[in-house]
């Protein structure tokens, strides 16, 4: 938890004989940046009203265009989520036998680091895992704790509260999306009663959406931070957040902002043609790097680490005309862990799916999609270049396009894609090379009377 002196006393301030304007300025930066992570959390709270702690929620279809739960969602697999309070008792929970595909279960602490991820790529067994709260050895272990038996493996948990986001893999179909619904079901979740004093008071999930934790007319963004922050530190027995004399609000957001791009120009791998892999030292699980936990917090609060997926990052935003079209060209195709995919979705400006009457919101490798020369992607003997057509949804393009077509917003306009690689294997990553990230390349809409262009 944060501990204003604890931090100041790293950055050499504690041998001072008095504190000034300077110090409260740099504590109130540095707990906005710190605690920014907690109004994230507060946000997905209040996407499940009423929810209570310790319980089972699933997403029982993918997102649409017609879904505006959270920006950016993927369309490439089934959430579940639990609010989990390890104040009292330990977590129990039962991971169905899953085949054939990609599945996770990842618990994060309340400011989106990973503690332990259950997953297919790392061949991780079905059966009871138990999650408790220890104050050493965090992560997953196998076998049952001492004392214990029964279970697969266990978390140690560092920390009274957090959040498990499981994701099952499925496709758009309707029976796909059904069989995924089936293994959901066979998800329990139990808690378990700990022979200790409790460490912590209950998780209070409504205490995350009061008004004055929430930016409105009641409170601005670096308040409600600030509130949240206070309010969690020292599970719920700090004092209330009140701003000392002479200190800027305003300067936490600004603070935050410059650490976290420093931050991203010092841990960033460059992958070639404008992509580049942002924090991959520290993705999904931040311990002291901050300014990138504030930074990732901000665009994709809860994400996963590296030894789940990749999320190349482009810069900026692109834009097509009515007429036009971008040619998203692969050099070959990604090379992945087994049960890994890869999938492309598109956003519209205001970071939502676009609708299209082919409902076709990303595009990977579980598609239908060909190669140049029509060769089958699916053909597991063949690689080399492949293309996937950006084009606006209201420009139909020619049939042996279609296949490949990822609609745009209709009309054109601005929009961003994610480009997302489940179990990448290492040398996709670990070298400064465009051997897998796409170019691109603009082009006029390809349409039956316009010829393409390979």
């Amino acid at each position: 938890m944060f501990d204003t002196k604890t931090d100041l006393r790293n950055d050499n301030t504690s041998n001072r004989t008095r504190r000034t304007a300077g110090d409260d300025q740099y504590a109130l930066n540095f707990a906005y940046m710190y605690g920014y992570p907690l109004l994230e959390f507060g946000k997905y709270v209040a996407t499940f009203p009423g929810a209570s702690v310790n319980t089972i929620y699933h997403d029982r279809q993918l997102s649409t265009s017609s879904v505006f739960k959270v920006i950016r969602p993927n369309v490439d697999t089934l959430y579940s989520t639990v609010f989990v309070d390890l104040s009292s008792h330990d977590l129990a929970i039962t991971v169905p036998d899953i085949q054939d595909r990609y599945w996770v279960w990842p618990f994060y602490d309340p400011y989106g680091n990973v503690v332990g991820e259950i997953g297919s790529l790392q061949g991780h067994q079905p059966g009871k895992w138990l999650v408790r709260f220890a104050d050493r050895d965090f992560g997953i272990h196998q076998g049952s704790p001492q004392g214990t038996n029964g279970y697969v493996g266990y978390i140690n948990f560092p920390a009274a509260y957090g959040i498990l986001l499981g994701r099952i893999a499925t496709t758009p179909t309707a029976a796909d999306q059904k069989l995924a619904n089936q293994f959901q079901d066979q998800v329990e979740v139990d808690s378990v009663k700990r022979n200790a004093e409790p460490m912590a008071p209950p998780l209070n999930l409504s205490m995350l959406t009061l008004p004055e934790h929430r930016p409105s007319d009641k409170a601005s963004i670096p308040q409600a931070v600030l509130r949240l922050t206070a309010a969690l530190a020292d599970y719920n027995q700090s004092p209330a957040f009140t701003c000392p004399p002479n200190v800027d609000l305003s300067g936490g957001p600004k603070y935050a902002e410059t650490q976290s791009r420093a931050a991203l120009n010092a841990d960033k791998i460059d992958l070639g043609n404008n992509w580049s892999l942002n924090f991959p030292g520290c993705q999904g699980a931040f311990g002291p790097h901050y300014a990138a936990r504030y930074y990732i917090a901000k665009r994709g609060y809860l994400s996963l680490t590296t030894d789940q997926a990749i999320y190349p990052s482009l810069k900026g935003h692109l834009q097509v005309g009515a007429d036009e079209a971008i040619l998203l060209r692969f050099p070959r195709k990604p090379v992945l862990i087994p049960s890994g995919f890869w999938s492309v979705t598109a956003y519209n400006r205001a970071q939502y799916l676009i609708p299209n009457e082919q409902n076709r919101y990303c595009i990977g490798d579980r598609d239908d999609m060909t190669f140049v020369d029509g060769t089958p992607l699916s053909e597991e003997s063949k690689d080399g270049e492949f293309c996937i057509l950006l084009q606006p949804a209201d420009v139909t393009p020619r049939p042996r396009w279609r296949c490949n077509w990822l609609p745009l917003p209709a009309g054109g306009g601005e929009f961003s894609i994610t480009v997302r690689w489940y179990g990448a294997r290492k040398e996709m990553y670990t070298a400064l090379t465009n051997a897998f990230v796409p170019k691109f390349e603009w082009t006029k809409a390809i349409t039956q009377s316009q010829k393409s262009k390979l």
